[in-house]
């Protein structure tokens, strides 16, 4: 048995059960009950795949999932409930096909974990993909539909690749891999943005009153001490929500934070690996603009570098009414005259010395 050869299925198979567990067992299934293709020597555990009650079950569950994959939110839900479903899968067409392939032992348990791995993976990049998607308004324009039935579409095409062509089905997951470990952070980071307005609302019993203004007292810690330092106080004019910022000076590319709205600017805070990071933005550099999407908001400021942009996921109607409402009072033409955006604290000057100021 040919180590590529090995490889190139069993991953081929692993990677297309973490886009669509059903579907490639469907289509994999089929193809041997068919005759359709012919299993790779060595291989012929995969048989088991072509009996009529496992082709009946992936089938009614494809049907489940070609739906279920096609609606807004529900998508997400069905994402969650499989984070475990599709890698166990994976590893039980890996161990159908290595029962018979004469592999030693010791390399059986090792195969199994990075065909697991290798499905869960494509499981986290195709659940961040949706969510950056979402994130962005995809939805209004049907994005998502389209990226699921180009995951049906891959996940049918590459299960029988694996089969008939192993090594160019390897070279496409490894490719495949590689582009969606670029996705997959973003994806992340923006579902950590929505649990982190979850977090905000349930703190704040957000149902049918106001919000808050500069409240930093269900701020982690640093933040809040960041916030602090660049002038905001708590119980000012303004407001504060969870955020997503890119980019930002001095910040990195979709980080989450929070962001103060105050009149005149505004000020970015989160936490990084080893300090708080922290931007100020000021609406004399330009006015910022709030636009609506389905999935939140979207404010376009300017910065001295160029262009930037906070996403905000707003979760109940006085939320999203509060950030508008800020934003247009925070972008007012009185308020940028006044300019009120604390300026940022002097230089602190050790024992002895002396700081020169302009």
């Amino acid at each position: 048995m040919e180590t590529l050869t090995l490889l190139g299925t069993t991953l081929g198979l692993s990677f297309t059960a973490g886009l669509n567990l059903y579907a490639t067992i469907l289509v994999t299934g089929l193809a041997v009950r068919f005759d359709w293709l012919r299993l790779p020597a060595g291989l012929e555990g995969l048989a088991v795949l072509s009996h009529p009650a496992v082709l009946a079950v992936a089938g009614l569950l494809y049907v489940v999932e070609f739906l279920a994959d096609k609606i807004p939110a529900v998508d997400h839900v069905w994402d969650v409930l499989h984070t475990f479903v599709r890698p166990l899968g994976a590893v039980l067409i890996s161990w159908a096909a290595v029962s018979g392939a004469n592999v030693p032992k010791p390399l059986e348990v090792p195969l199994l974990l990075l065909a697991g791995g290798v499905s869960l993976s494509t499981h986290a990049g195709k659940a961040g993909t949706r969510l950056a998607t979402a994130g962005a308004g995809g939805h209004a324009v049907g994005a998502g539909v389209g990226l699921s039935l180009l995951e049906d579409v891959a996940a049918v095409s590459i299960a029988p690749l694996a089969l008939a062509h192993p090594v160019a089905a390897l070279v496409v997951v490894v490719v495949a891999l590689a582009l969606l470990a670029v996705v997959a952070p973003l994806g992340w980071r923006l579902l950590r943005s929505r649990v982190a307005a979850l977090l905000y609302l349930l703190q704040h019993k957000v149902v049918d009153r106001e919000l808050p203004g500069l409240d930093t007292s269900h701020l982690p810690e640093e933040v809040a001490v960041a916030f602090t330092d660049a002038g905001v106080k708590p119980g000012g004019e303004g407001l504060i929500l969870p955020a997503h910022a890119s980019p930002l000076p001095g910040v990195p590319r979709w980080v989450p934070g929070f962001v103060a709205l105050v009149p005149g600017g505004a000020v970015f805070a989160c936490r990084g690996w080893f300090r708080t990071r922290t931007a100020r933005l000021s609406w004399s550099d330009g006015p910022p603009v709030l636009a609506n999407r389905l999935t939140g908001y979207a404010l376009h400021v300017r910065t001295p570098k160029g262009r930037g942009t906070l996403l905000f996921f707003p979760l109940t109607r006085p939320m999203a009414s509060a950030l508008e409402r800020t934003v247009a009072l925070a972008a007012s033409p009185s308020a940028s005259a006044g300019s009120p955006l604390p300026a940022a604290p002097p230089p602190v000057a050790p024992s002895g010395a002396t700081v020169a100021t302009g």
